[in-house]
């Protein structure tokens, strides 16, 4: 399916209700300036199995999200430009159980308050890969994750530039939720935040954020553990290769090595 769809008055320009295996691609979905909240570019409600692939939607309204997920599954979500404008309006916002979805490739900026770039809630063993965030607006988050576990990000771009706005931001119990290769940058914020009610672990590996800005707001029980890559090769003054050497790597502060190595072998 492609085509050209116009949003307005609180509907969807596609929404799909419990029909399974439906492919959406090629649409270009535009939303009217002003044209109620609650707008829907692409609405998938209890759906198992299926695509979003190549499509364009731009929303202006107050909780105007370009794709919206609900309890749907088995979706792949692919290759999208999703741009919103409004006031708590998500560019990709998976909700209530949408599980073992994959995200690839995709192009996602807000520029409203409060409207995150990826929305993830209640909904685990998602597997994204290969995704550029920005947002603009104050407390608008690249990622926000709530009470969901085990999903897997890789080689994500996240820049957030408005006030209180978060690389990543956790909030509830989310355990097990893996970072690999991934960049962030927030420029008035730190770049990862562990809210106050916020619990279980997230892993980073290979992860540069920025500014080294990470947050855990009091009462917190979350913990991060962050892994980096080494590939290390020892030799003699001739460079010949030695075997059986000790290699190890320590963190540094105030140019001082930390008495703890981050890794030994």
């Amino acid at each position: 399916t492609f085509g050209n769809r116009i949003v307005r008055n609180n509907l969807s320009g596609i929404l799909v209700y419990e029909a399974n295996g439906i492919v959406i691609k090629n649409f270009n979905i535009h939303e009217e300036a002003e044209s109620g909240t609650s707008n829907r570019a692409i609405k998938f409600w209890n759906v198992i199995g299926g695509a979003i692939q190549d499509n364009q939607c731009e929303m202006f309204s107050r909780l105007g999200h370009c794709i919206h997920l609900i309890s749907s599954q088995n979706i792949d979500i692919n290759r999208n430009k999703a741009k919103t404008s409004g006031r708590e309006g998500y560019s990709i916002f998976l909700q209530s159980a949408s599980s073992s979805n994959t995200i690839e490739f995709n192009d996602l900026e807000t520029r409203g308050e409060r409207a995150n770039a990826l929305d993830i809630s209640f909904s685990s063993r998602n597997d994204l890969k290969f995704n550029t965030l920005k947002t603009s607006g104050n407390y608008a988050h690249g990622t926000l994750l709530l009470q969901s576990d085990a999903n897997k990000f890789d080689h994500h771009e996240t820049l957030t530039s408005g006030e209180n706005a978060f690389g990543i931001a956790l909030s509830s119990s989310s355990e097990d939720n893996i970072f690999f290769d991934s960049f962030i940058r927030s420029d008035l914020s730190e770049e990862v935040y562990f809210s106050q009610t916020s619990s279980g672990e997230t892993i980073f590996t290979n992860v540069n954020l920025y500014d080294e800005g990470i947050e855990f707001v009091e009462g917190s029980t979350a913990t991060l553990t962050r892994n980096w890559y080494t590939d290390t090769r020892v030799g003699d003054s001739n460079n010949n290769p030695m075997s059986n050497i000790l290699v190890e790597g320590y963190r540094m502060s105030g140019g001082n090595a930390l008495q703890t190595p981050l890794f030994s072998g």
